[in-house]
């Protein structure tokens, strides 16, 4: 004797009900179970149809989106900037020798750089002979320093004194009449660069009367 218990329930709208024969989708049907050799649910048949489902699914939200309009544009600002890359002298110093027999000295002069490469620049300064009054030459002592000077982003000083090239003292007497001094920043930045003076003298009683001129030329250079 065979025993069937038969259940009526309700189904949601598009659920599959799903047998091996392949019975496909069927909206608001009500789903029997039967106590019978083959089960209702085939998994082959199962797998089928959720894809299709899916499909569906994806097609319909395709659709609702694309019924909105959708459009865009760009537009760039930019910003030109020139290249700033300047040294400016201070005016000319002239001092009266005071009679001693002693170093006669000019004190420091600003010099105004500026710089906005992105690696930095390179300031020399440079003489090409010492102090000469007609023939008679005297020796010389150049130094550079950094009288003020933009930080980086850091709070590090943009610009600094070359270690090596600090302080030149010329040589006459052994034709070493050229030399430089030297600063140089790590990045765009504006700076004060003092550089120091010194007549070199040790007996005044020698020292014929005239005027004593060196010229020194400032150079700033970008860095590569």
């Amino acid at each position: 004797m065979t025993l069937a218990v038969m259940l009526r329930l309700p189904v949601w709208e598009f659920v599959p009900i799903l047998t091996d024969s392949g019975m496909g989708v069927f909206p608001n049907t009500n789903l029997g179970f039967g106590l019978v050799d083959e089960p209702l649910w085939g998994f082959h048949n199962m797998k089928k149809n959720i894809k299709d489902v899916t499909r569906i699914l994806t097609a319909v939200a395709a659709m609702a989106f694309g019924q909105s309009a959708f459009a865009q544009n760009t537009q760039t600002f930019t910003v030109e900037v020139a290249s700033a890359l300047t040294i400016t002298a201070p005016s000319d110093s002239s001092i009266t020798h005071d009679g001693n027999d002693s170093n006669q000295s000019f004190g420091v002069s600003d010099w105004a750089v500026t710089c906005n490469n992105g690696s930095g620049a390179t300031v020399d300064f440079t003489t090409t002979a010492v102090f000469e009054n007609g023939t008679v030459e005297r020796d010389l002592t150049m130094t550079v320093s950094v009288v003020s000077t933009d930080n980086a982003s850091g709070g590090s000083p943009v610009w600094a004194v070359n270690p090596a090239l600090t302080t030149y003292s010329s040589d006459y007497a052994n034709s070493d009449v050229a030399g430089n001094v030297q600063a140089t920043s790590a990045g765009p930045g504006n700076a004060t660069l003092g550089l120091g003076m010194v007549f070199v003298d040790n007996d005044y009683s020698l020292l014929p009367a005239g005027s004593y001129t060196v010229v020194v030329t400032g150079t700033i250079t970008a860095n590569p």
